[in-house]
Order: structure tokens, then sequence, then C-alpha cells
């Protein structure tokens, strides 16, 4: 009788310190350990831009700056918040007239004189194959008496807290040897991405493939190349967009999973065309790496091709 209860209070005793312990200790529960947290894996890094933010979208935690606030010539970064105010002011079907005035425009991307875009497939060529002519189109088509989308843009800007960023166009080609067409820093940048991420994701579902083919609803169909020659490789990429001209040098901005529903935005300004996808590449090696990420950051082996 003795054993007997020596072994009933020995039960009891065990069931009372589980109880006491951390619930996130048990197998009942799990969390997730950043043993590499205390480590810098941007220390070595040797980066071109001139001006550079990491940031974390969810606990909004720079990881990585350099300047992050100077204002800078963003050039077709800009065509990020052309999608965005275009799609607040227009159905995703709402059709698009390829004009001449927007063929004017410098840069042809295949666009044709007459055809009629769906203002979403328009929007995937401008983004993905950088088209000054569609993010033309998509301004004649929103532009009122009282206010263009560049007004648009740069109300929107405001609003968002881009201190930095200003519009001049809707391309962000430069408007002179000493102007360019759109100024913003690497924070705004990234916040941009946010928002764009936030509200509209399927602005950016384009803009991960290394080529794309959409079709005009009266004529045929075309297909581009990603200006971000990385895009179709990168592992986790939810969105991105470049940015080149005399007086921007290389831009490239993306937004990427470090986990599930866990993104991370990369902007990097100032740079030459090769330097800004070495830039980025880099600083998403080192931030898979401080998130302890055991997928490579680059799938070289695997291009992604989008056509509808």
């Amino acid at each position: 009788m003795l054993a007997l209860v020596l072994a009933l209070a020995a039960i009891i005793a065990l069931l009372v310190t589980s109880l006491q312990a951390d619930p996130l200790d048990s197998g009942l529960a799990t969390k997730t350990i950043f043993t590499n947290e205390g480590h810098n894996h941007y220390e070595d890094l040797r980066l071109e831009g001139n001006s550079i933010i990491v940031i974390d979208l969810v606990s909004d935690e720079v990881l990585f700056d350099r300047l992050p606030d100077a204002q800078l010539p963003i050039a077709s970064i800009t065509k990020l918040m052309t999608a965005l105010a275009a799609s607040d002011l227009l159905p995703a079907e709402a059709k698009i007239d390829i004009t001449q005035e927007a063929l004017a425009t410098e840069g042809s991307s295949g666009l044709s004189l007459g055809e009629r875009w769906n203002l979403d497939a328009l929007i995937d060529h401008m983004l993905v194959g950088s088209s000054n002519d569609g993010a033309a189109a998509i301004a004649l088509a929103t532009n009122a008496p009282d206010l263009s989308l560049v007004d648009r843009m740069n109300r929107y800007a405001e609003e968002l807290g881009m201190h930095q960023t200003y519009f001049l166009n809707e391309t962000g080609l430069d408007t002179g040897k000493s102007m360019a067409g759109a100024y913003a820093s690497a924070r705004d940048v990234a916040t941009l991405l946010d928002t764009t991420l936030k509200t509209k994701p399927n602005i950016l579902m384009a803009t991960v493939a290394g080529s794309i083919t959409r079709s005009a609803v009266n004529s045929h169909s075309l297909s581009v190349n990603n200006t971000n020659e990385s895009a179709g490789r990168m592992v986790g990429l939810l969105g991105s967009k470049t940015g080149y001209t005399d007086l921007a040098g290389g831009n490239l901005a993306v937004v990427f999973d470090v986990g599930i529903n866990h993104p991370v935005a990369v902007v990097v300004l100032g740079a030459t065309v090769a330097g800004r996808e070495r830039d980025v590449e880099q600083l998403i090696v080192a931030t898979q790496r401080r998130y302890e990420l055991l997928s490579p950051a680059f799938d070289v082996g695997s291009l992604q091709e989008q056509s509808f």
C-alpha cells in the first residue's frame, strides 16, 4: 500500500511540473528561433548602390541600410505608383487605347497603334517589360481635366508618408539632362512596395516571372522578358521592379518572403544595371542567412514563365 501511495505522489508531482513549464517549450506549441540574429550578415558585403534599405515588412525592422532617406532619381520604379494609382481609378477590365500620343513616348515595347488592352494586362506588360508607351497610354486614359494621373500619384505618395517622393511624369524618364522624371528615397520605395503588396498584390504577380505573354483585346499576343533578369530564379519572390536612366543609374526594388506571410523589401538605388542585381542578390542571401532559411536564395535551374 505504501508503495502505491508513493507512486501516485510521483505521478502527481510530474504532472504539476509539466503544467508549470512554458507551453512554448512543450510539444503543444511551436516557435521560430533565429539564433543568428546577433550576427551581422551584411557587414562583409561589397555593395555598389548609393542608397539601400532592407526592411522586414512584418516587424518594420530595418535589417540593413545605407543612406536610406537620400532623395534620388528612381527611373522606372515610378511605374509601380503608376499602376497603383491607375488601378484605384479604373477596374481591371477597363479598356485602354494605344494612341499615337502614347507611342510617341521614348522607347518601344511592341505596342501597336489602335490596339485596345485591358488595364490589368497592360499593367503587367508595363511593369515586366518596363514599357514607357504602356505607362503613357494608361496615364492618357486616366487623366481628368482637373487632375492628371501624375497629380494623383503625388497625392498618393503624400498620403503614404513618402516624404522624399515626387513625380514629374508617369514613366520615370528623365525630363532633361539635369532633371529626372521622379525622385524618391529607398525607404519611400519600400513603403510603396509594402502598400502595393497589402492593397493590390495582383499588381505584383506578373513581376516575379522571367517573361510573360499578354494579349490585346483586338490584336495579337505580346511577349516580353522581365527587365529584372534575376526574377525568374529568385526563390520566394513576391514582386520586383527595375529602373534605369542616365541620371538615375541602375535601380532595383524587390519584395520576397523569408517565411509564410513574412515579406522583406530590398531596395537599391544609384547602382549600375549589373550592379543593382548583384547588390540585391547579395542582400537577399544575407537576409535569408539571418533568418536561417534552409532553401537556396536563387534557383538557377528554374525559369518561371507565365502566359495567359
